[in-house]
């Protein structure tokens, strides 16, 4: 047994502790020792060679540096400490609460792409049913549904829209073989002033292949369908007119492999198709990123006379030669508040390609409406990292806005999986990253509200057989945060 063992285990709980937390930049002060010695040379007296330590002052050395370490380190880490829900629960720094809002327990729903409402006071999500055991949804049930009691911590879920009853022709392109199956495409809605955009798909198939959730086939026809506060539905954009319209490639709806819709303000949509194309053998592929704007012109909700503008990006952005592997890409809306008006911008989540993965996320407009990202300030690098793990593709980053009494007090990203797979870090303004929670078996997807609050969707450390919605709660200055009992949540599956 080696005697310096549990040396060992000190030093690597004191890593762990400090991966949780952020420490301030160290100053530099070579630049000022260097000007002194050059301001000093010559003048230095001449000093006899020092003693050589005896073992007594060696130790006593030794004593003082361990007690300065003591000291410094409980000063830390009472600024920032971690809890644990359990001891096989999530751990969360001690200026968050953590709450269990929702276990989906029932091995037949499948929750993907959450959306916050625009009061923070509900999720929109995707539920997708399917058979025990296996992948095989159902697609007559398949919906979006609504989380409300976020703020009761009493969760309540109903669905919102059922995509089987959305077979009404004027929300689709004329003739594409209604009816047949209608799934969503994994695109989170869009919620905004009570609308809700979301983006469907049809196929003429009638039954699902055994073991999938999709025909084997492309769509017949994908439509970007608004449903308004009264429960109207009405079709705001498909893929044909784009493509009739010159603003897609005639084959580009066979070959899209990646989607989003974002509204950055009533009247104004962000649309996102990244298409894939082989180019020879070796599975060389070229990925093509188009990016739209649509408007409702005259803001009035009816978006028949509404406009489409093509965004041009960077060639780095909007083409790129590569591997077999795709990077992931999406698109995150900023909402407008008092003084500051986003509805022009939009957040472009990207990472580079291996064997060198590294996030990015940027600010897209077009400032001066002549169509592209091209001119200064239209295309602004907000954040860049490097991933802990090269392993995990999925980038998800949620916008965390703090407002009090109107005005903007916090501003800041949260996103996942950036310094260990099974964690959750706040970007501050600065770029500054701190983990504020871990031990996550694997985050889904997060949303924030204007309180501050986090919510984190993902499968939970104690091995259960579904995700967990948690919530993160800020805790008021000078409280102290303690972790919190479960909540029960209802799940009302009928209207």
């Amino acid at each position: 047994m080696r005697q310096n063992g549990g040396v060992e285990r000190l030093e690597a709980a004191l890593v762990e502790m400090g991966q949780g937390m952020t420490y301030p930049a160290t100053p530099d002060f070579e630049p000022a020792v260097l000007a002194t010695l050059e301001r000093t040379r010559g003048r230095w007296p001449s000093l006899p060679y020092p003693r050589v330590p005896t073992p007594r002052l060696i130790l006593i050395i030794v004593v003082a540096l361990a007690l300065m370490a003591a000291v410094a380190a409980g000063a830390y880490v009472g600024v920032q400490t971690w809890l644990s829900a359990g001891p096989r629960g999530v751990q969360f720094t001690n200026d968050f609460e953590l709450v269990e809002l929702f276990r989906d327990d029932d091995p037949r729903t499948h929750y993907q792409e959450l959306a916050i409402g625009p009061e923070g006071k509900e999720i929109y999500a995707i539920r997708f049913f399917g058979q025990e055991e296996a992948e095989l949804s159902d697609p007559q049930e398949t919906a979006i549904v609504r989380m409300s009691g976020l703020r009761e911590e009493r969760v309540q879920i109903e669905p919102v829209v059922n995509f089987s009853d959305l077979k009404d022709p004027a929300l689709w392109d004329p003739d594409i073989g209604l009816p047949g199956i209608i799934l969503p495409e994994l695109v989170p809605p869009a919620v905004i002033n009570g609308d809700l955009f979301l983006m469907a798909s049809a196929w003429t198939d009638t039954h699902l292949p055994e073991g999938d959730f999709r025909p084997e086939g492309p769509p017949t026809g994908s439509s970007i369908i608004v449903r308004h506060p009264d429960g109207m539905l009405q079709k705001v954009l498909t893929v044909l007119e784009l493509v009739d319209a010159g603003l897609l490639d005639t084959a580009a709806p066979d070959r899209i492999f990646n989607r989003a819709v974002v509204a950055s303000a009533p009247d104004h949509l962000w649309l996102q198709f990244i298409t894939l194309e082989d180019v020879g053998p070796g599975f060389q592929k070229i990925i093509r990123r188009f990016i739209y704007e649509v408007e409702d012109p005259n803001g009035d909700g009816d978006w028949s006379d509404r406009t489409v503008t093509p965004l041009s990006l960077p060639d780095f952005v909007a083409e790129q030669g590569r591997p077999d592997c795709c990077p992931f890409m999406g698109l995150v809306a900023e909402p407008s508040l008092a003084g500051e008006d986003r509805s022009r911008s939009v957040l472009l989540l990207m990472s580079t390609p291996f064997p060198e993965r590294e996030h990015r996320i940027y600010r897209v407009s077009d400032l001066n409406n002549d169509g592209d990202a091209l001119d200064g300030g239209e295309f602004e690098l907000l954040f860049s990292g490097v991933p802990a793990s090269q392993d995990i593709d999925a980038l998800v980053v949620a916008r965390r806005i703090v407002v009090r009494e109107g005005k903007v007090v916090l501003r800041e990203l949260v996103i996942s999986a950036l310094t260990t797979s099974t964690r959750v870090s706040r970007i501050t303004e600065t770029g500054e990253v701190i983990d504020i929670a871990r031990a996550f078996e694997f985050i889904l997807d997060m949303v924030a509200d204007s309180q501050g609050n986090i919510y984190v969707w993902a499968f939970p450390p104690d091995g259960g057989p579904g995700p967990v919605l948690y919530k993160l709660k800020p805790v008021p200055e000078g409280a102290s945060a303690e972790p919190e009992v479960p909540s029960q949540s209802d799940e009302r599956v009928g209207q």
